[in-house]
């Protein structure tokens, strides 16, 4: 039987993981490692400073784990490396993410870090996003449309194979819409997201200083010289991202333009 393993980056009683467990459960045996508690934005970072402690969780066949302080990139490398290291996984997939990940903002990710992670240590990986309609987490959202997508991706990859070859991943961001107004996937590059430069300063009882650095409206433009739809696009389509990510990221249009800056700079 395949084996999937899960993570995450709102924390392993997330409303996210816990849909995604379910669409997939049927289709593979599942193992899941998350953090205990939310960790958005907090990119590929990995703890190197301080001990990590996992928590078995109870009546879970000894496959869930919650990692106290731990990063997605802890979870997955971890579970790979220690608490999981006599299985062979097929696929790592991270998420469901509660809010989009797309354009730049995948940079920041911890969802799309988890599936990073998964590749770095050679696992096929997806990560999944589910996009809201306000910043609100405590409404009510559901998950339909992002199970379904899931289970069909799921299901194609273990018939025909991954379709990415070398240290690539899979990011896939789900419009906020029924299964009726949904219109399908659209392969897309990232697009250019655009940033409101804001801080929002407070005082706190000392008359301290204190800031939040926030969760920026979904703002976009196209990207030049490309004909394709971005992600943006597609969401605000109702249509499906799929996104091909590359660790790689060397800008190899601007080695040899570079070169020549360089042996300029020596004269």
């Amino acid at each position: 039987m395949k084996k999937i393993l899960l993570t995450n980056d709102d924390g392993y009683h997330a409303k996210g993981i816990k849909a995604l467990e379910q669409a997939l459960e049927n289709m593979a045996e599942i193992y899941v490692v998350a953090p205990k508690h939310e960790k958005s934005a907090c990119s590929q970072c990995i703890t190197i400073t301080a001990p990590l402690r996992a928590e078995k969780i109870k009546g879970k066949e000894g496959r869930h784990y919650r990692i106290d302080d731990g990063t997605p990139s802890d979870c997955v490398y971890l579970a790979i490396n220690e608490l999981f290291k006599h299985v062979c996984f097929d696929l790592v997939i991270s998420g469901i993410n509660l809010g989009s990940n797309m354009g730049e903002d995948t940079i920041y990710s911890g969802t799309v870090a988890g599936a990073i992670e998964g590749t770095i240590q050679g696992v096929p990986s997806i990560a999944i996003s589910q996009i809201l309609s306000n910043k609100n987490k405590n409404t009510p959202l559901s998950f339909d449309l992002a199970q379904k997508i899931i289970q069909d991706l799921v299901q194609n990859i273990f018939k025909n194979g991954y379709p990415l070859k070398g240290r690539k991943l899979l990011n896939v961001n789900v419009p906020n819409c029924s299964l009726q107004e949904y219109k399908g996937e659209r392969i897309t590059p990232k697009g250019y997201r655009l940033y409101k430069k804001e801080v929002h300063k407070r005082t706190d009882p000392k008359n301290e200083s204190y800031f939040w650095l926030g969760l920026h409206p979904l703002e976009w433009q196209k990207r030049e010289n490309e004909d394709r739809l971005s992600d943006f696009d597609a969401i605000a389509s109702n249509h499906a991202s799929i996104t091909p990510l590359n660790l790689d990221l060397t800008s190899y249009d601007d080695l040899k333009s570079l070169e020549s800056w360089h042996e300029g700079m020596l004269k």
